[in-house]
């Protein structure tokens, strides 16, 4: 009686209540699809503008080097007093060009000819190219002449056109000449071929004028006007590139103000023009050329995704959330008429929890671990462990006793706030507390508790253990893997068949692999291959032996990358002294062994020509002369000493100077043997090292042909330069034994020649005044 006006106890009040419930769903449903429909719009939106900017990019890239090809154009002009065919047909070809692929019809440099200039232009441009003539024929006042084109294929058949028979292109040619600056056409026609090609001709006017690229266009106009470096495109090709290379599902439009108010490019012309498009998805933006402004206008392409109408509602989540609002109202009937069953359920679930209860009190005596229930501090039931740790011998000693006598002044106090802060249905974690036996000595423990119901109301359970023998080792086994898993330094763990089993951070960063990707594989991964099998045979042997091994070893990151590491590898051993273990510490040392290796390079090479110094070629002499000693075999030294360098410097400056030094330097490298040697002592000084040479004479030959390759002319930066060379020979062991003594007779020999003329080659002799010539 009393439960009939509640929920579940009423048939007509659960259909009242379930048919409410499912009117909630259902408006919560169209909310829900109100705003699915709404972020999919959003989302279109954004693609659409992101595709859209993507575009606008793409053809924005495409034009973008079109202003500099001309003036590239006008350099070459301009860096000829009568451009030459051949200079032409180098620029061309320097810039590689692929027409199509760029959307150029041709690169042109057209010549302005007044009438009055017209018959001996005609003569001197037919000595150039028979036949030459100017068309469409007819009498002008200035003729606007195409001299050269590229590409180069169809320049015979362009040569002479007259580009001023047609107004766009007269037009702007004479606003460029006017104005100094680029112009661009309107749209006109280059390719005959393709009907409905929309193409422009971009112009930049050429002045025979002192030009560098700092000073402004206009300043250009106080020379002579020679012409105009002309570039025709197709815009249509180059859209239609745009187009291919962009996603899909957009409509490019390109309007030219001074064509009207269509486009002159519409990348979907079927489309009707006036077919409704969402504001947002629009993209106008302008392309700025020659002083025009052409505006691009993208819109997406009906039919395509980005075309989806604005929805205001989803209707597929619209189905969806109805359907579950649906169920979500059935399982709410379900529950609601099983009330009832619910209850009765429960009744026999309180039967079930007193029997649980019988048998927790039985596992509770028996638990190893020391258990102690209390209710707001004082002691209710305690187990036998619990009598056993805090060395009782009768619960009766322990109950009703409060719980904070058992603890340590040390851990009261987080004792109490766990206390305070604790729920009766909660749980506390295990801590570490410092705890009291009954006789008064400390021990360490490890705490946990929990809320329970004990003789039907609220206590808590308390759990502790004795972990005073664990601390020592827990606290070391801590340290331990903290400084396993902070080191700087790689480390790695494998078992005795070298499987590995664990490694750091450390070891991630420098190898590249994770941990996951090395566990349980052969720590041979890391192998680059550049150690052969004695190493690592002689590396396992120490190890097994000695119980550790340390040295340098070159291994592989993940990548492929080869690194150099330097590794301590040690054997841990077991109870039996087996090896259950061993442990691997590295350090990459690459980047040291790099730097080592640079600054013995920088130490013993000249930093110009990058040829050895004084000290690595004493060095090598040194060497030689070692090994020559016990083989009775000679070798010589040439002592080169350029004859003009001086003047060059002084004329041309110390840059090309240096450029000069870099390429007599591989000449004379290139001109002697492998096991021979050059090297640089001076500003303008070089040694030669010629081993196992037969006779002074042999050595004076050599000479010879390296003074013949100095003296060739060498070109730099567009400048012949011409030098000569000053040479003395000196042979071991003939003129000395020592390296410093053999540099030096090669040196005085050297200065004989630039004393008695220069240009030669001479062998030094016993007296240096009693030379060898040849």
């Amino acid at each position: 009686m009393e439960d009939k006006f509640f929920v579940g106890a009423n048939k007509g009040l659960n259909v009242f209540f379930t048919l409410l419930v499912l009117g909630l769903l259902l408006y919560v449903s169209f909310i829900y699809s109100a705003d699915v429909a709404r972020q999919k719009n959003d989302d279109i939106t954004a693609q659409f503008q992101n595709t859209a900017e993507q575009a606008s990019d793409l053809l924005h890239e495409k034009i973008k080097p079109f202003p500099m090809l001309l003036r590239s154009a006008r350099g070459v002009v301009l860096g000829h007093n009568d451009l030459p065919p051949a200079s032409w047909s180098q620029f061309v070809n320097s810039l590689d060009l692929d027409y199509s692929a760029l959307g150029i019809i041709g690169l042109t440099y057209t010549e302005s000819v007044f009438d009055f200039q017209l018959d001996p232009y005609l003569a001197k441009r037919q000595q150039r190219f028979p036949g030459f003539h100017i068309f469409p024929e007819g009498v002008r006042e200035e003729y606007m002449v195409v001299l050269y084109l590229a590409p180069e294929s169809v320049s015979a058949k362009v040569r002479g056109f007259d580009i001023s028979v047609e107004n766009h292109r007269r037009t702007a040619a004479l606003l460029a000449r006017e104005t100094g600056l680029a112009t661009l056409t309107p749209p006109i026609s280059l390719l005959p071929t393709e009907s409905h090609s929309v193409d422009y001709l971009l112009l930049l006017p050429v002045y025979d004028s002192e030009w560098h690229p700092d000073i402004s266009l206009m300043a250009e106009t106080d020379g002579l006007f020679k012409g105009w470096a002309t570039l025709g495109f197709s815009m249509t090709r180059i859209a239609q590139k745009v187009m291919a290379e962009a996603p899909a599902g957009l409509r490019l439009q390109l309007y030219d103000s001074r064509a009207g108010t269509a486009p002159v490019f519409d990348s979907s012309p079927q489309t009707v023009s006036h077919q409704s498009v969402p504001g947002n998805r629009v993209l106008n933006s302008v392309l700025t050329l020659g002083g025009q402004v052409l505006t691009i206008r993208i819109t997406p392409l009906p039919g395509s995704e980005l075309a989806v109408a604005e929805r205001v509602y989803d209707e597929g989540s619209m189905l969806a959330s109805g359907l579950i609002s649906l169920l979500i109202t059935l399982v709410l009937l379900l529950l609601l008429n099983s009330r009832f069953t619910a209850i009765s359920m429960a009744s026999r679930l309180l039967e079930q929890f007193a029997e649980s209860e019988t048998r927790y009190k039985s596992l509770f005596d028996l638990s190893p671990e020391a258990v102690i229930i209390h209710r707001k501090g004082k002691i209710l039931l305690v187990n036998q462990a619990a009598q056993n740790l805090l060395g009782v011998e009768s619960p009766g000693l322990l109950i009703g006793r409060d719980v904070m006598e058992f603890v340590h002044e040390e851990s009261k106090e987080t004792v109490l706030l766990r206390m305070r802060d604790f729920y009766g249905d909660g749980t506390m974690p295990f801590i570490e507390e410092k705890l009291m036996r009954y006789d008064g000595t400390p021990f360490l423990a490890e705490v946990s508790g929990a809320g329970i119901y004990f003789e039907g109301e609220s206590a808590t359970q308390v759990l502790f253990r004795d972990i005073s023998s664990e601390q020592e080792t827990r606290y070391e086994a801590q340290i331990s893997k903290a400084v396993f898993r902070h080191s700087r330094e790689p480390m790695m763990v494998t078992d005795a068949k070298g499987m590995i089993s664990l490694v750091n951070p450390a070891f991630t960063e420098v190898t590249g692999y994770e941990s996951e990707e090395v566990q349980g594989r052969n720590a041979s991964l890391l192998s680059s291959g550049y150690h052969g099998a004695d190493f690592y045979q002689q590396m396992w042997s120490e190890l097994l032996d000695d119980g550790e091994w340390e040295g340098e070893m070159t291994n592989r990151r993940k990548d492929g990358e080869i690194y150099i590491q330097r590794a301590h590898m040690s054997a841990i051993r077991g109870l039996h002294d087996e090896i259950t273990q061993f442990i691997c510490v590295m350090s990459d040392i690459t980047e040291q062994k790099k730097e080592l290796e640079n600054m013995r390079f920088q130490a013993l090479h000249d930093p110009l020509t990058k040829l050895p110094n004084r000290i690595l070629f004493t060095s090598e002499v040194r060497k030689t002369i070692a090994m020559f000693e016990k083989e009775q075999k000679k070798f010589a030294v040439l002592f080169i000493d350029l004859d003009g360098f001086k003047p060059v410097n002084d004329t041309y400056g110390h840059l090309l100077g240096d450029k000069l030094l870099i390429a007599l330097a591989k000449k004379l490298s290139g001109a002697i043997k492998k096991h021979d040697a050059v090297a640089r002592v001076g500003g303008d000084e070089f040694l030669v090292l010629l081993r196992e040479v037969e006779s002074g004479e042999m050595a004076l030959h050599v000479a010879e042909r390296l003074n013949h390759l100095i003296g060739d002319p060498i070109s730099i930066d567009g400048i012949d330069i011409s030098v000569g060379g000053s040479i003395g020979v000196a042979v071991y062991p003939d003129h000395a034994q020592s390296e410093v003594s053999l540099i030096d007779q090669a040196d005085k020999a050297m200065y004989q020649v630039k004393h008695s003329g220069k240009g030669r080659s001479v062998l030094a002799a016993v007296n240096v005044s009693e030379v060898a010539e040849f």
